[in-house]
C-alpha cells in the first residue's frame, strides 16, 4: 500500500466484539476507501450495510457468510488432512486434535479435515479425542491435559493453530513428556520457537506472502477502478513442513 502511494490504519480488538464494533465506527468516520479483516459473525449486518454503500471490503482468514466481498483464504481441510495423514503414514491411529472455536469457519474446516484424513484410512474418530482448544494456549492446555487423562490416550497430536501448540508444548513439559519420544505432535502455522526445538516441530505452513500479495492487489484493484468490483474467493494451498516432532508407531 506504501508503494501505491497510500496510508494503511489498524485497529487492534482482541477478538472482542464490541470493540470490532468500534473499529468498524472508526474506519467508517476516517471515511477509507477499503476494509481489509479477518472474519466474524458479529460483524455481518454492519458489513452488509458498508458494502451496500459500495466500501471494497477483503476477508481473510474466517468467512463471514452473506457478505458480499472478496475472500482471501486457505485450503484449510486440505491441509489438515495432510497432517493427519502424515501421522496415519507413521502408523498412528489414536490421534487427538486440538480444535479451535468452532463458531468460526477456519476452525470447522480445519476439523473437517481432521475427520476427513481419519475416514480416507478407515479409522474411527473418537471423539474422547477431540479437545477444545478455542484458539488459546491455556484453554489448549486444559484440554490436551483432559485428553491425556482419558482412557484412550493418544500418540499423536494434531494442534489447529501455533497458539494452541504452545499450550501443548508447556502441558507436556510440565508433565515431563517428551516429543516425540513419548508423542508426536504437528501444528498448524510455525514460528521460529518451534524451529529452535531439540526436535524442531513439524508444522502447516500458510503462504503468508502470497495471501498478503493477493490483498494488495485486490485492493489496488477495487481503488484503481473506483468502483466495487464483483464479489470473488482466492484459496490457496499450504505447505507441510517435516522435521522431527513425528515418530514413527512400533508395530
Amino acid at each position: 500500500m506504501h508503494e501505491q502511494g497510500r496510508a494503511l490504519l489498524t485497529y487492534c480488538h482482541g477478538q472482542k466484539p464490541d470493540v470490532m464494533d468500534q473499529a468498524l465506527d472508526f474506519f467508517t468516520g476516517q471515511r477509507v476507501a477499503a476494509l481489509v479483516l479477518s472474519g466474524a459473525d458479529c460483524l455481518r449486518d454492519k458489513l452488509v450495510r458498508l458494502a451496500d454503500r459500495g466500501l471494497p471490503i477483503i476477508c481473510f482468514n474466517n468467512d463471514i457468510e452473506g457478505v458480499p466481498m472478496q475472500r482471501v483464504f486457505v485450503n484449510n481441510r486440505d491441509a489438515a488432512r495432510r497432517a493427519v495423514g502424515h501421522l496415519i503414514d507413521l502408523g498412528h491411529s489414536r490421534i487427538a486434535v486440538l480444535s479451535g472455536d468452532l463458531s468460526q469457519s477456519t476452525a470447522r474446516e480445519r476439523l473437517e479435515g481432521y475427520h476427513q484424513a481419519m475416514a480416507g484410512r478407515g479409522l474411527a474418530v473418537d471423539d474422547r479425542l477431540v479437545g477444545a482448544g478455542s484458539w488459546r494456549p491455556s484453554l489448549a492446555y486444559a484440554a490436551l491435559s483432559d485428553l491425556l487423562d482419558g482412557p484412550q490416550k493418544p500418540t499423536a497430536l494434531f494442534s489447529s493453530s501455533a497458539g494452541m501448540t504452545f499450550g501443548a508444548l508447556q502441558l507436556l513439559a510440565d508433565r515431563g513428556l517428551r516429543v516425540p519420544d513419548d508423542i508426536s505432535l504437528i501444528g498448524f502455522d510455525d514460528s521460529v520457537a518451534f524451529r529452535l526445538r531439540e526436535h524442531p516441530l513439524t508444522v502447516i505452513q500458510q503462504p503468508l506472502d502470497r495471501i498478503a500479495g493477493a490483498i494488495g492487489e485486490l485492493l489496488a484493484a477495487h481503488l484503481e477502478a473506483d468502483k466495487y468490483l464483483a464479489p470473488g474467493t482466492l484459496r490457496f494451498d499450504c505447505d507441510l513442513i517435516t522435521r522431527r516432532s513425528c515418530g514413527r508407531l512400533p508395530a
